[in-house]
């Protein structure tokens, strides 16, 4: 399994098909910027997250995390830990200083828990990510 850049001319049809796949509207292009593709040791495009960078407040968000529907949930679940884990890196290598993220998905919330991310809102499940000289 591995990561590489999302590039819209070759991700935006795979990642836009799994939104419909999963019920959900696909999202339109301009949405789709900075963002992480995963893909299986074949070359099979397997789950994909997306990030944002307000450069002023150095707040980063990360949001848009999907799998392939035709993945397995193991699968899923493992590739979604590698695309979160590369969005939120290059978020902090393009000068983040906190991160925040808000899903509905459990598992999501798993990886999160996972990865030391702080669940800060009892009633609204958002996550951040504060980025200091430990890490």
């Amino acid at each position: 399994m591995y990561a590489e850049l999302y590039e819209h001319k070759k991700h935006y049809d795979a990642v836009s098909a799994w939104f419909t796949g999963h019920g959900q509207e696909a999202l339109p292009p301009a949405l789709l910027g900075l963002g992480v593709v995963v893909k299986s040791d074949d070359g099979i495009p397997l789950a994909a997250a997306f990030g944002y960078l307000d450069r002023i407040s150095v707040l980063g968000l990360v949001e848009f995390a999907i799998a392939n529907p035709a993945n397995s949930s193991f699968t899923s679940y493992r590739s979604l830990q590698v695309a979160i884990e590369g969005i939120t890196h290059m978020l902090k290598k393009a000068g983040a200083g906190v991160v925040m993220s808000f899903f509905r998905h459990p598992g999501l919330h798993r990886i999160l828990a996972k990865q030391k991310w702080i669940k800060n809102e009892p009633d609204i499940v958002s996550y951040i990510k504060v980025f200091g000289e430990e890490q």
